[in-house]
């Protein structure tokens, strides 16, 4: 869990990295964070998901608000991972993205 939890500023980190750079450096950025995403996702859906289900009130539909949530940011992250990572409109979106994940529940 403390694992994840570093990661969570790293990820935060990461769209202030996006945010503050352009062109190839920006690109790379991007790529770097949904990597890390996916990443974070993958361990939070094997380890924090069970746990959460089996020890929090409400813990099954806690998980599924968790999961609808993180299938919106894939497809928000789907639509901003494009060629043109340069668009202000797509970098405000990201940092929408990151704030709307950095209030979900911290496990």
């Amino acid at each position: 869990m403390a694992l994840l939890m570093r990661r969570h500023g790293v990820i935060r980190n990461l769209f202030d990295e996006v945010e503050g750079s352009s062109g190839d450096a920006r690109r790379d950025a991007v790529r770097r964070l949904v990597r890390r995403l996916a990443v974070h996702e993958t361990a939070a859906e094997e380890v924090v998901h069970p746990l959460a289900r089996r020890t929090l009130p409400g813990g099954e539909q806690v998980v599924e608000d968790r999961l609808q949530e993180v299938k919106a940011a894939k497809e928000a992250l789907a639509d901003r991972d494009s060629p043109d990572t340069d668009d202000p409109a797509r970098a405000a979106g990201r940092r929408v993205d990151c704030a709307v994940a950095a209030q979900r529940p911290q496990w």
